[in-house]
């Protein structure tokens, strides 16, 4: 694909504040801007606070600056919309670069409409854009409930907080801030990873299931020159990641942990991990697949070989070629790549073990 059609497909929307550059980048001073724009929110609550005088409370009661969950929603938006930036960037890169990992350097139809598919939704023209208003109406739920619990927080936390109703300018200020967060910038964060995950595996089982992934044996990268797959799955990961974290600090800031708190902090924890495996596992099928057959052909070759000839440097080649098919990993992370995802794979249990621990 040339990049004015990737220009002309993406721009509608790509992100309420991004926008796509000529080199398909998004541009440094408007993700600056759009973070910038992100922490005016977290800002409004320090100075509530700071009129409030509530940075720390006595006693079992929670102060801004003894409250994990909140820092957690602070930093989260900037965080995830840089890492969705990168993400994004990722993907374009290898949507554009797609004929490389296509046999022939020809896209089979399949894969076109599935990446047709993915696109009409990122512009709100199929019906799973209708996700993004149920997870605004999700945040309104929270904002409520949120509401309600900070009206009276020792009944629902045992202890106050900074931000309960008896502390003015801290109830306003995070209330509002709160609520423009959780019915409109985390559903739209949300949306974007879920987009970018399933148009991720989308696009990776059709060219699976129309037998069309080119694997390059020789690449430099150890995985059959599909590294560039690998790393959009990379940074759709640290997204997830990033959502347990903001889950988990809820978890330590109220010990006593509400049912639903619970069982979010699971589900997260379950789809960080999965998005490790599942997010290209289609390539996996596909490369042990190819690599199955390479294998089996090699091998009827070599037999013939050394049946046949006694010079064993005919023979050299068809070994060479046989270890590195064997070398190449059917999941498309390079070496340094497939180092950070295994340490994040082990984020959630260390978490949990710190945390009995402590």
């Amino acid at each position: 694909m040339h990049a004015e059609d990737l220009r002309r497909l993406f721009r509608p929307w790509t992100f309420y504040l991004l926008r796509l550059d000529e080199q398909l980048r998004i541009p440094l001073k408007t993700l600056a801007r759009a973070t910038l724009a992100l922490l005016v929110l977290p800002t409004l609550q320090f100075l509530g606070s700071w009129r409030d005088k509530t940075f720390f409370l006595p006693g079992e009661a929670k102060g801004l600056l003894e409250h994990p969950g909140q820092w957690a929603v602070f930093l989260a938006p900037p965080v995830l919309l840089i890492l969705y930036a990168f993400a994004f960037r990722s993907l374009i890169v290898a949507v554009r670069d797609l004929k490389s990992f296509c046999v022939g350097n020809r896209i089979p139809r399949q894969v076109t409409l599935a990446l047709d598919s993915q696109i009409s939704t990122l512009q709100f023209r199929t019906r799973h854009a209708a996700l993004l208003p149920f997870l605004s109406c999700l945040g309104l739920f929270i904002t409520v409930r949120n509401f309600i619990q900070t009206s009276s927080p020792v009944r629902y936390y045992g202890n106050d907080i900074f931000d309960s109703a008896a502390h003015q300018w801290g109830f306003l200020f995070t209330r509002t801030s709160n609520s423009i967060l959780y019915c409109i910038v985390f559903p739209a964060l949300l949306f974007q990873i879920l987009f970018l995950t399933n148009a991720l595996f989308q696009i990776l089982k059709s060219l699976r299931d129309s037998r069309a992934l080119a694997v390059d044996f020789f690449s430099p990268d150890g995985c059959g020159g599909l590294s560039k797959l690998g790393k959009v799955n990379l940074f759709i990961m640290c997204m997830w990641a990033t959502v347990f974290v903001v889950i988990y600090a809820h978890f330590v800031t109220h010990r006593e942990t509400a049912l639903t708190l619970s069982a979010a902090l699971v589900c997260a924890t379950l789809l960080f991990l999965a998005q490790s495996t599942v997010g290209v596992y289609a390539v996996h099928q596909s490369v042990r697949d190819t690599k199955r057959e390479v294998l089996q052909r090699l091998g009827q070759h070599l037999r013939v070989s050394l049946e046949t000839n006694k010079d064993l440097e005919t023979v050299l080649p068809l070994v060479h070629l046989r270890q590195a098919v064997l070398s190449t990993s059917s999941f498309p992370y390079s070496k340094n790549v497939s180092a950070i995802v295994n340490s994040l794979r082990l984020l959630p249990p260390i978490v949990a073990l710190l945390h009995l621990i402590l």
